[in-house]
């Protein structure tokens, strides 16, 4: 069961219905907008579960727990990301209201 301002509904799991939802809820526009939004993070979750965050430590040691375990798995994601999506990741330091603010975003569903 979801509950909203507008009413309460039962929605199925699922892309295509959450879209039915969000398009009779919200509107169109906050389809696409939730699909722009989806297209910004999702590269960078490859790389939010490839370093696991209590493995990055305060001091220079954080250099060798990081290569020693994780590099094969942050080479791949960053090797899947591309040179753009590689660059991007420093977006998982900053707050995620500005990843969102960047999209510029009009529906605020």
């Amino acid at each position: 069961m979801v509950y909203i301002p507008e009413g309460e509904f039962l929605s199925r799991i699922g892309p295509t219905e959450f879209y039915k939802d969000l398009e009779k809820y919200a509107s169109k526009n906050a389809v696409q907008d939730w699909k722009k939004l989806l297209d910004a993070i999702l590269p960078l979750s490859a790389t939010a579960t490839a370093l696991p965050p209590l493995s990055i430590r305060g001091d220079l040691g954080v250099l060798s727990t990081v290569a020693a375990r994780y590099a094969p798995s942050l080479l791949k994601s960053f090797i899947q990301m591309g040179p753009q999506g590689a660059l991007g990741a420093t977006k998982l330091l900053r707050p995620f209201s500005e990843i969102v603010d960047s999209l510029e975003l009009e529906d605020p569903f």
